[in-house]
């Protein structure tokens, strides 16, 4: 995310950097592919109200980190919303990388790994469906695919902005698979994810 922090600073932007629980720096049991990360997301939310009243927040959220946004209370609080590779159901995203890995075995396994997220996690798949709150995010959202991404795909992604309400737009990256965008193609990156950001951040008067 430091190529983005970079990116947006350079067009103006405070930027504030965190990891989520059990990634990075940050200590934490377990991955939880959302359901602890949520908390993370909100206190970062939080603090920066507390800290800088008044202005306007944005968030870019990739892969988990999006769902991550999702899976918080909603309304999000937020101004603007940048979802990239977000998927829409955890089944769906373990199947897929069983898939990539075990090809036509994905079916078979998926419900076999899905059953122990309540044991292992105190969750359930039900709890880990970002689709479910999407709806009510209550904030412009831009939704970024990979064209060519296997982890989330295409038909997952249009899914989820479908779920969106608006004012919502879709940026299908063509030929990026699950991967970094901005590295990809950072001009476009830069006009649409800081484009949309703009249009939404900048300050009324």
């Amino acid at each position: 995310m430091v190529g983005r922090a970079k990116l947006l600073s350079s067009r103006g932007f405070s930027v504030l950097l965190i990891d989520l629980q059990a990634h990075g720096e940050t200590p934490g049991a377990a991955i939880t592919v959302g359901a602890r990360e949520a908390g993370d997301v909100r206190a970062a939310f939080e603090w920066l109200k507390r800290s800088v009243p008044g202005r306007r927040i944005g968030v870019i959220g990739c892969s988990l980190g999006g769902a991550a946004v999702l899976l918080g209370p909603q309304p999000s609080g937020f101004d603007a919303v940048v979802l990239e590779a977000v998927y829409p159901r955890v089944a769906g995203a373990i199947e897929n990388r069983i898939r990539i890995r075990l090809g036509p075995l994905a079916p078979l396994l998926a419900p076999v790994l899905l059953v122990q997220l309540r044991p292992r996690l105190q969750v359930s798949p039900r709890d880990l469906e970002p689709i479910r709150s999407i709806p009510r995010l209550g904030a412009p959202v831009l939704v970024v695919a990979g064209s060519r991404d296997r982890h989330t795909t295409l038909p997952e992604s249009q899914e989820l902005f479908q779920a969106a309400a608006p004012p919502k737009r879709l940026w299908v990256v063509d030929g990026a698979r699950h991967q970094d965008f901005l590295s990809f193609d950072p001009a476009a990156y830069a006009s649409e994810v800081v484009g949309f950001l703009l249009e939404h951040l900048r300050s009324s008067g």
